[in-house]
């Protein structure tokens, strides 16, 4: 009965009223640990390169600011020169071998 009981307490703090100052609001996750003005021109910047690439998804774009940001020119350069990125990561895979499978008649 007492586990009823809180239920029905827990219920009413859920139910309550609450203005929207008490709301809790999401916040933007920051890993880089950049300062606002940083964060306003990623935002800039990104925006402006998904208007010059509508194909391409926000999250790349965004990836890519950072790469450039945290890394050292350098780096990127190297990246850029030697097509270190161009292809995909070659796996390894079966060419040939059995697999077992199951035939259901």
């Amino acid at each position: 009965m007492e586990n009823v009981i809180e239920e029905i307490e827990d219920a009413r703090e859920i139910t309550e009223y609450k203005s929207i100052e008490e709301i809790p609001r999401h916040k933007a996750s920051n890993p880089f640990n950049y300062d606002n003005l940083t964060l306003a021109k990623r935002k800039t910047e990104v925006n402006a390169a998904l208007k010059d690439y509508p194909n391409m998804p926000p999250s790349v774009i965004e990836m890519a600011w950072d790469i450039i940001q945290t890394n050292p020119k350098d780096e990127i350069d190297d990246i850029i020169n030697n097509n270190k990125w161009a292809n995909a990561p070659k796996k390894e895979r079966p060419n040939a071998g059995t697999y077992k499978t199951m035939t259901i008649e």
